[in-house]
């Protein structure tokens, strides 16, 4: 039986490991950035201005991580449904292949393996989740002209 709080924990543990990593390389990027000589060698030498830019995109990410962290921190996993919902577990078969989907409005393309079987987090808004939202065991949803069936909601 997967355990859904579990697996909430280990994406809230991922997501911290995540931004300390962020954190780290934007201050990298900035030292590094503010060492580049002031005046350019030459007029293709771009290399103070583009670290800057790099370094301004990655404390961006970096802000979006915190942000994701903390609502990771405070989100509460709804009491279990049997149709899919944020929060929901969805094992969704193709054919032969199966996936895990866990619907939650962080952590949008976190994969990794559970049982021999891949778990990717999906948003409620993104494509895929609007088509099984709603949807209960034994239903199926079309998606890129592939045909899902929900095989089991937890």
């Amino acid at each position: 039986m997967l355990n859904k709080m579990k697996l909430l924990n280990e994406i809230r543990s991922s997501l911290g490991v995540a931004l300390d990593g962020m954190a780290e390389a934007t201050e990298a990027q900035r030292t590094d950035a503010a060492s580049q000589e002031g005046a350019m060698q030459s007029r293709y030498d771009t290399m103070r201005i583009e670290g800057s830019w790099l370094a301004d995109a990655m404390h961006t990410r970096e802000q979006n991580l915190k942000k994701e962290a903390r609502r990771a921190e405070t989100y509460s996993l709804p009491q279990t449904e049997d149709r899919v919902v944020e929060g929901s577990l969805v094992r969704v078969r193709t054919g032969n292949l199966a996936t895990l989907y866990f619907v939650l409005p962080f952590a949008a393309g976190y994969e990794s393996e559970v049982a021999g079987e891949e778990l990717l987090v999906v948003t409620p808004r993104s494509p895929l989740a609007q088509e099984l939202m709603g949807k209960r065991r034994g239903e199926t949803a079309r998606f890129r002209n592939q045909l899902l069936e929900i095989d089991e909601v937890l």
